[in-house]
C-alpha cells in the first residue's frame, strides 16, 4: 500500500458514524432540531451556532440522546464562567447535569451528562468508574 492509498482509507468524508435522534424535544425551534438531528446521524460534528441561537439547549439534547442510546455518560468540556450556566439550562430543561468543579468528587451523585473545565480534564480520570445514579 503506497501513501495515497493509506490515505484513501482513512478518509471519513461523508461518513455518518452516528444514530438516529432518540429524544429531540418540543422546546427546540425548527432550526435548532434540525441542526441536532444533523449532528447526532453524523456522530462526529460541531454545532457552530453563532451568539443567541441556543447551542446550550443543542449540546444538552445532543448528550441527552446519547445517555438515552448507550446507557453511558457526557462530558462536556467548556470555560470557567459557562459551567454553572449550562447547568441551569440543563435543570430548566428536565435533564441531570452536574459541574464536576463545584462539588466535592466524594460527594457527587454523578448525573450522566457532566460538566469540566476544559483545562481541567485530567481531573475527571478519578471518576471514570463511578456509576451513573
Amino acid at each position: 500500500m503506497n501513501y495515497n492509498d493509506f490515505l484513501i482509507a482513512k478518509t471519513q468524508a461523508g461518513a455518518d458514524s452516528g444514530f438516529a435522534p432518540v429524544w429531540l424535544p418540543d422546546y427546540l425551534f425548527d432550526f435548532q432540531s434540525a441542526t441536532v438531528d444533523w449532528a447526532i446521524r453524523k456522530g462526529r460534528a460541531a454545532i457552530l451556532a453563532d451568539c443567541g441561537l441556543g447551542k446550550t439547549p443543542m449540546e444538552l439534547v445532543y448528550g441527552e440522546n446519547i445517555v438515552r442510546k448507550t446507557g453511558g455518560k457526557v462530558l462536556l468540556l467548556t470555560a470557567l464562567a459557562v459551567s454553572p450556566q449550562i447547568v441551569a439550562e440543563a435543570e430548566k430543561f428536565g435533564i441531570k447535569a452536574n459541574n464536576l468543579a463545584a462539588v466535592a468528587h466524594e460527594a457527587l451523585d454523578l448525573a450522566a451528562v457532566c460538566i469540566r473545565l476544559h483545562d481541567q480534564l485530567g481531573y475527571v480520570e478519578s471518576l471514570k468508574d463511578r456509576s451513573v445514579k
